[in-house]
């Protein structure tokens, strides 16, 4: 193909009645590149692009002859978002946008899923700094002292497994890592206890300059490789295998950087988010963190205004306090609900669902979400 790839108004418009064929998706993959996409992104639009030529392709409806237009665009967005997660069906769809895009067919485009952010996460599914301590452990009595070094720099800088190759000896002698990822540059200093650790193994290794992180056929450190070496440290270190992926060891800096210094702006510069947005992500709690923050709120509530109360009816009694008691549900239902909205953006329907059932515990049995939005 002699068009530029780098130019989206001469790439091969798509066909009225027929569905791209190989030459246009091998030109997509080139203009990918050309704008300097990373490997991970190209493999990941082209993939989505040649799930949906096989989905229009194998539809009986259209007939493997027609080409895509906006209703069966649509159809299968809506078909995305049966069968995925919204956040992965937003992802396709950015696929898809990007290639009518460089086809010339805005008008195939279709618009993302809405998605309120979630900054709860499944409870069960973060390390704990005590398993993540547990795997440098069974990894170094295994021998795997490589590994071991590599659960411990991407847990203590927020790096990821395919930046690994950035920790060179002479960054880490210099004690900041220089990362050029995905058309940026950023800088990760390296803490002083961390970069002993990697100096006394390139030493014992006899490692004078160059990548730390490397096979013994010399190549970089594999993402999947990396997740299987972790698997298999599971039952050794005692740690739940779901836990166990590499991008979870990121996940856990963040949390841990962000409790530490509450600088949500520097930790997305640490881990090269473009958007601040992104880094709320990472730094969210499972819902044990905010359980035990609603069961303080209600407790606390409930014990100020059943204090004061008693106060001022000295002589009330026991049955008096528990009519006291009973008089304050509801007060105590709207004030803490105020409270919840303190938490400000970081309130998503299922942090209210979860003040529901609290509600229900301390005071109503019968007490629902849609209460809750109607008292408020």
């Amino acid at each position: 193909m002699t068009a530029s790839f780098g130019d989206r108004t001469k790439a091969p418009p798509i066909p009225q009645g027929a569905w791209p064929g190989d030459e246009e998706i091998v030109a997509f993959r080139m203009y990918l590149f050309e704008q300097e996409k990373s490997d991970a992104t190209i493999r990941k639009y082209v993939r989505d692009v040649e799930i949906f030529r096989d989905y229009i392709r194998n539809d009986s409806a259209r007939g493997s002859r027609e080409g895509p237009d906006k209703s069966s665009v649509l159809a299968y967005k809506t078909r995305l978002g049966e069968t995925m997660a919204l956040s992965s069906a937003n992802t396709a769809i950015a696929s898809l946008n990007a290639f009518f895009r460089y086809c010339g067919r805005d008008d195939l485009c279709v618009r993302r899923f809405r998605q309120q952010r979630d900054t709860i996460t499944m409870e069960g599914t973060e390390l704990t700094p005590q398993e993540v301590q547990r795997l440098i452990r069974a990894a170094t009595e295994k021998g795997e002292k490589r590994l071991a070094l590599g659960i411990l720099t991407l847990a203590g800088c927020g790096a990821r497994v395919s930046e690994l190759r950035f920790f060179t000896v002479e960054n880490v002698q210099r004690g900041v890592v220089e990362i050029r990822m995905k058309g940026k540059t950023r800088r990760i200093p390296i803490a002083a206890s961390l970069q002993r650790e990697l100096l006394r193994y390139c030493d014992r290794k006899l490692i004078r300059s160059g990548p730390i992180f490397v096979t013994r056929s010399g190549t970089g450190v594999d993402r999947s490789n990396f997740w299987r070496r972790l698997q298999k440290l599971a039952p050794v270190a005692g740690v739940d295998p779901v836990k166990l992926h590499p991008h979870n060891l990121r996940h856990y800096f963040a949390r841990m950087y962000y409790k530490e210094t509450h600088d949500l702006a520097g930790l997305a510069d640490l881990l090269g988010h473009s958007s601040i947005n992104v880094t709320r992500i990472y730094t969210a709690e499972d819902g044990t963190w905010y359980r035990r923050a609603i069961e303080n709120v209600c407790a606390g509530v409930l014990k100020r205004d059943e204090a004061r109360e008693y106060a001022a009816f000295p002589d009330a009694g026991e049955a008096g306090k528990e009519t006291i008691k009973k008089q304050h549900n509801v007060s105590n239902v709207v004030s803490m609900g105020r409270v919840m909205l303190g938490f400000g953006s970081n309130v998503t329907i299922s942090l209210h669902q979860m003040f529901c059932n609290m509600l229900q515990k301390y005071f109503f049995k019968t007490f629902s979400f849609q209460n809750f939005q109607t008292t408020l």
